[in-house]
């Protein structure tokens, strides 16, 4: 019975992307580790778990881009300011992704904080655009959480 609700608590945790060209650039180390960034506590906590800007400890900024089999249009960039407060930190961040027949742009503004020395969760407020030419642009508002133990 443990086992079984073990993986059921561990199914919670997935994450589900349906038609999301953009995978934000985080940077050398989160491409040495697989691509994930879910426990960094630095600036480049602002594009993968907004709950690490709890944890920061000095103002930050960072940009990063990828051309992505040398194709124009799998162009990627992001960039993020991290200002540090006594508990917590706030990000400005944004990216691109693709090329001027089709792209996505996102920036979002996210806080978060210390609620124990080994706890800390996070928010984020996205402002997402996808533009294609010949049918327009599409605006959406959305969020995002984290939480790091």
């Amino acid at each position: 019975m443990r086992y079984f609700l073990l993986l059921f608590c561990l199914s919670l945790f997935v994450i589900v992307e349906a038609q999301i060209a953009q995978m934000p650039v985080a940077g050398a180390r989160s491409w040495a580790m697989g691509g994930t960034g879910l426990v960094f506590t630095d600036g480049l906590s602002s594009v993968s778990n907004q709950a690490g800007l709890g944890m920061l400890t000095a103002p930050t900024v960072w940009a990063g881009g990828d051309i992505r089999f040398g194709m124009s249009e799998l162009t990627s960039g992001s960039a993020s300011v991290c200002l540090p407060f006594q508990q917590g930190g706030l990000a400005l961040t944004a990216s691109y992704f693709g090329s001027q027949a089709l792209n996505d742009t996102r920036f979002g503004l996210g806080y978060g904080r210390r609620l124990l020395p080994w706890l800390s969760v996070g928010l984020q407020i996205d402002y997402m655009r996808l533009a294609i030419p010949d049918n327009g642009n599409n605006h959406l508002l959305t969020f995002e959480t984290g939480l790091i133990a």
